[in-house]
């Protein structure tokens, strides 16, 4: 007797009636003479099957044998027992035990073999890479992501009525679940939600919570081995890395196509296509089965079933987005990631360079506690500078612009992201000295109404991919104009990430730096603080900006201290306050559903610093001759160097009733009407207006201006008029409608 496996189930599967039988449960099961098998309760035999070359054994499930035995060559009728046993350990060790029954279970060779996913990952890699995912607290890290999760919830629900209303969803690494939310509030009918680490567990338990224990369908498992009942419209998931490629979910992503309905799929190339049908003739099974099966096949590089004969793939790409010929099927939407751009551009950055460096200064001591650490040196330098950096920093290291590599997710084989080449080629903006290469990425939503972006760069808000920064480990000089090719070469590793390998080449020199970095292995720098402006940024001294904007600050204040007074706006009282507020640089306009002011079409209403008249000066397009370079900062209007000039144009009788204008070729005339503002130790400045060419104004009208404000540092002069330019941006300091 071999080797016994105990707590066995044992039925028979009658084929006529098409009815199973349970003959036992709680049994040992034992192989006898090679021969037979004999299954026992106790000491009492239950049952013997007898084998031979006419039996077929194959593995039905994890757990479960199918023994087919006839009893002899003209028997038509198999008799068919199912062994369940207690682990998938129990079932190899039984399929093994037998020099008999390994020809017998040919079939069971294929069922048995690892998926696509074990073969290419290291199990100890694997057990890491789900356990991480499996903390709530990591999910919450994602989730919290305002830009990732915000942008998948406005890309998804963009084009529900087009791409989710009525449709199956396939979610793919689901989490905690919130993309499947996402396509059930877009009115998807069904989500099938797979997650390999334990996560699925909590994903399931929020699914009951909110009630959607019949539309989400939570599938524990990887997606190369789990099958699923139906057929999909739509993919969607977030399998981007650091870099994009990191931890090699993309080909997950991507091999989850064979769930999609054959109508759906993408084009592929025709010597795909060809291969693709010469297995199904082979196998004489439709590609609707092919696909939905963890089979032999669906594991292999995934070929679509329609000809492309004259598609090309390349030549499809343009401005980010693919486009495809009239050969191709509609509906760009069906997988939510649709494309990706990975952008590389060489940066200069001294300070991590030397920061780097200085780590590995650590192995030059001779006598750390009396032992000599100068024989790793070098290799702590290389060490240090094989990490990728993740952090952000300012574009400005940038003297290049980006390279871009493109991929389409709707039509890239696994096989193209297992080795990844990418040729380079700048043209250099200013002379810097070259540390190394920059990476971001953004990813497009391709939707039948709406297409929506996801970008990681630097010039956007922050998300938790950051941007990842590959040193060289020598510098390279270049100057302005000069021409710097290279390429990156990523080779995937079974530890779920990537090798990479960069160069750059000065063309027409000698000059070529290479190295090497471990993608798995990244030096996680960000201090969540915003990057600092590379040195030498400034075009202006920092500190009179500095001091401008305190006194532009001082002079707001004194503006919003001023007490209340109530003006006449053709019979409607009116706040001096809420006008004084209006024409103050940077504050803004009033709100025009809170029953204050509209001020479009209106005059620029200036107020006098020293007097608090107010009033108006003339049509907009006129009121400003050279505006002022602005920095951003709240509603501050932060002028270094320009001042902004009054037009000498004249106003109407009414001078608070807006809309009206009076200009030069205007012969309307103009006259005050306006009340002055008791401010202590003021003396109110009164300025006749006089001569006005074309106006018509008498001699004895008064019209009143707003004085240019003046704060002087140092032999610098900064000017600024209190005058809002609705034309201009907020963010500049000037308010615009």
């Amino acid at each position: 007797m071999s080797a016994e496996y105990h707590n066995v189930e044992l039925r028979m599967f009658d084929e006529a009636q098409f009815t199973c039988r349970t003959l036992g449960t709680g049994l040992t099961v034992g192989l006898r003479n090679s021969k037979v098998i004999s299954v026992r309760r106790d000491n009492e035999t239950v049952k013997e099957i007898h084998i031979s070359s006419l039996s077929n054994i194959y593995r039905f499930s994890q757990k479960t044998v199918a023994v087919c035995t006839k009893k002899c060559v003209g028997d038509a009728v198999f008799t068919t027992y199912l062994l369940g046993f207690d682990s998938p350990g129990d079932v190899r060790g039984f399929l093994n035990s037998s020099d008999l029954l390994k020809p017998l279970c040919n079939e069971n060779k294929k069922e048995t073999r690892t998926s696509i996913f074990d073969r290419r990952t290291d199990s100890w890699s694997a057990v890491q890479y789900f356990q991480f995912y499996s903390y709530i607290s990591q999910q919450q890290n994602m989730m919290q992501d305002y830009i990732r999760t915000s942008t998948y919830q406005k890309a998804i629900l963009a084009n529900a009525s087009a791409d989710f209303r009525g449709k199956v969803v396939l979610d793919v690494g689901a989490g905690s679940g919130i993309l499947s939310f996402f396509a059930i509030q877009a009115g998807a009918t069904r989500v099938y939600a797979v997650e390999a680490s334990n996560m699925a567990t909590h994903c399931n338990s929020l699914v009951q919570a909110n009630k959607l224990a019949g539309r989400i369908v939570v599938i524990s498992g990887k997606i190369e081995e789990i099958t699923l009942p139906e057929p999909v419209d739509v993919i969607i998931s977030e399998p981007m890395g650091y870099m994009l490629y990191n931890e090699r979910m993309l080909e997950s992503y991507v091999h989850a196509r064979k769930f999609l309905a054959p109508h759906l799929r993408q084009p592929v190339k025709k010597k795909q296509n060809r291969r693709e049908r010469e297995r199904l003739d082979e196998d004489d099974q439709s590609p609707y089965v092919k696909q939905l099966s963890d089979s032999e096949h669906s594991d292999e590089v995934l070929t679509d079933e329609l000809d492309c004969e004259d598609i090309d793939i390349e030549d499809q790409v343009h401005d980010g987005a693919t486009k495809l010929s009239n050969k191709s099927l509609p509906c760009p939407g069906i997988m939510f990631p649709s494309v990706a751009n990975l952008y590389i551009v060489p940066f200069s950055d001294e300070a991590l360079f030397a920061e780097q460096y200085g780590k590995a200064n650590f192995w030059y001591q001779q006598s750390f506690h009396g032992m000599d650490l100068t024989a790793l040196r070098n290799a702590a330098v290389t060490e240090y500078f094989n990490q990728p950096i993740v952090d952000t920093f300012d574009i400005g290291i940038c003297p290049a612009l980006p390279c871009i590599h493109k991929v389409d997710f709707r039509t890239v084989s696994e096989s193209e992201l297992s080795s990844i080449d990418i040729p380079l080629n700048y043209q250099i903006t200013t002379c810097s000295t070259i540390h190394g290469l920059a990476f971001w990425f953004d990813v497009g939503f391709l939707g039948s109404q709406r297409d929506v972006w996801l970008s990681t760069a630097p010039t956007e808000p922050l998300t938790h991919w950051y941007q990842v920064r590959c040193l060289l480990g020598t510098p390279l000089f270049v100057q302005e104009g000069q021409s710097l090719n290279g390429r990156v070469v990523m080779h995937a590793n079974s530890r779920q990430s990537y090798d990479v390998q960069i160069e750059l080449i000065v063309p027409g020199s000698e000059t070529k730096i290479v190295n090497s970095l471990d993608l798995k292995n990244p030096h996680f720098r960000y201090n969540g603080y915003p990057p600092a402006p590379p040195p030498g940024s400034h075009v202006r001294s920092p500190t009179e900006t500095y001091y401008a904007n305190l006194c532009a600050q001082q002079q707001q204040q004194q503006q919003m201290e001023m007490q209340p007074q109530t003006m006449v706006n053709n019979g409607n009282p009116i706040s001096l306050a809420a006008a004084a507020a209006a024409v103050v640089g940077g504050v803004g306009m009033p709100n025009n559903n809170s029953g204050q002011i509209n001020y479009r079409n209106s005059p620029v209403y200036t107020m006098n610093q020293a007097t608090g008249f107010l009033a108006a000066t003339g049509s907009i397009p006129n009121i400003v001759q050279t505006i002022p370079l602005a920095v951003a900062n709240d509603n501050l209007l932060q002028n270094q160097s320009h001042s902004m000039q009054l037009s000498p144009q004249p106003v109407n009788q009414s001078s608070l009733e807006f809309g009206r204008f009076i200009t030069s070729n205007n012969s309307q005339i103009a006259s005050s009407m306006l009340r002055s503002v008791n401010i202590p130790s003021a003396t109110p400045v009164i300025e006749p207006l006089t001569n006005v060419s074309g106006s018509g104004i008498p001699t004895n009208e008064s019209v009143y201006y707003n004085p240019v404000i003046s704060s002087n540092f140092g032999d610098s002069c900064f000017t600024m008029n209190n005058v809002v330019n609705p034309s201009k941006n907020w963010n500049s300091g000037i308010h615009q409608e």
